[in-house]
């Protein structure tokens, strides 16, 4: 029965030591608290930001929806199917703006310009033609826009990429602010056939004076205008009236009255080693086809002119001004002027872009003299009294 009773003790005994170790060991035992389980707050959905806005395509897109209401741009431009495409291409990029190209060579231009304008009589959005008129009337007539009031786009006015090293540079009119030319072409004064009279012979214009060519200078009439004209007047310029009075009676040339006549001659015979009045496309046919393939031009330091006939100037009173102001901004870019060289086959003022016509780019490392520019007063100065030395020189002929 005692030993019963002990064994009972003994066992209560444990169970209570147990039960005070495990009270021991929730108090205490484990340094490390047991974590309360927590909610996370719930995270905020934050807010979209836009894309920062491009402030020069929100202004191209503006306008590009004004011109579209106008739907058209009109452009007068000198006669060429591949300049006349070159523009076109702004309808593919702006659909919805139809493009009409008018041609008009420049004395047409000259002509119709100052009669309508003089009639309150306002056709056009873009001119790339008629500089004459523009020139001699911009000053007191005030009918051309600003192009720096125009022209936006950064990548048009970045310096850099224009010849001579500024965008400005590139003005025809002495205001710098009418007549932009993205145009630029060697204009040649005299043509040779180098398997005849070797090209590299000429130094000098005045060279052509030489006895040797005395009834061998070939010319198509300058008294006809146009490029025949234009190349007596470089004569004029770089070497005097004299000089030219001289190449026109003493040397005895052969006048012919087509530049198609004189190549034709020149490819032909042996009659003509040297041509005055050969135009490039007339040359090209030729030479197209393997003849002629010895006719260059001379390119002496005094016989060295550029020119630029095609630009970009707004009328005040342009139909469709939101039109012309989007074609100008585009046809100065890359884009535009990569266009100008390709499909209308000219080269461009941009640095930046293929070139049109290689071997009609002025060699930047040279001094050219730009006749086509409003300081140049190349009408004034040398289209006129060439016409009438030619005329005196001519008579009877």
């Amino acid at each position: 029965m005692i030993t019963i009773r002990k064994t009972i003790r003994l066992s209560l005994l444990l169970v209570a030591a147990m039960a005070l170790a495990a009270v021991a060991v929730a108090c205490g035992g484990d340094p490390t608290p047991t974590p309360t389980p927590t909610t996370a707050p719930p995270t905020a959905t934050p807010t979209p930001v836009p894309p920062p806005v491009d402030p020069v395509k929100q202004r191209l897109d503006d306008l590009y929806a004004k011109a579209q209401e106008e739907g058209t741009v009109r452009i007068g431009g000198h006669p060429s199917d591949f300049r006349r495409d070159a523009w076109l291409v702004f309808e593919e990029r702006y659909p919805g703006i139809d493009v009409e190209y008018v041609a008009l060579a420049g004395s047409e231009a000259n002509a119709r310009l100052q009669s309508e304008w003089e009639n309150d009589v306002w056709e056009w959005d873009i001119l790339a033609t008629g500089a004459t008129y523009l020139l001699g009337s911009y000053a007191t007539e005030n009918h051309l826009l600003d192009l720096h009031d125009v022209i936006f786009d950064p990548e048009v006015l970045d310096d850099s990429k224009w010849l001579g090293g500024s965008f400005d540079t590139n003005f025809l009119d002495a205001a710098g602010k009418h007549l932009f030319a993205f145009h630029v072409f060697i204009a040649e004064t005299a043509f040779v056939r180098d398997d005849l009279t070797p090209v590299d012979s000429f130094t000098s214009l005045a060279d052509l004076l030489k006895p040797e060519y005395k009834g061998k200078v070939c010319w198509v009439d300058p008294r006809l205008g146009g490029t025949p004209q234009f190349m007596a007047a470089f004569l004029l310029q770089s070497q005097g009236e004299q000089f030219l009075r001289d190449l026109l009676s003493v040397q005895e040339p052969q006048i012919f009255g087509a530049t198609q006549e004189m190549v034709t001659e020149m490819v032909r015979t042996d009659n003509c080693p040297i041509g005055i009045g050969v135009t490039r496309p007339v040359l090209k046919e030729f030479q197209d086809q393997g003849l002629g393939t010895t006719i260059v031009r001379i390119e002496p330091p005094d016989g060295r002119f550029q020119g630029g006939s095609n630009f970009v100037s707004i009328p005040v009173n342009a139909p469709h001004p939101n039109a012309a102001q989007l074609m100008a901004n585009w046809f100065l870019t890359v884009d535009g002027q990569t266009q100008w060289a390709e499909k209308g086959r000219e080269n461009s003022r941009r640095l930046d872009v293929p070139l049109g016509n290689a071997e009609r780019m002025p060699n930047p490392e040279v001094e050219w003299f730009d006749f086509s520019t409003e300081e140049a007063n190349y009408f004034v100065c040398c289209l006129l009294p060439t016409r009438t030395i030619a005329e005196e020189e001519l008579a009877g002929r």
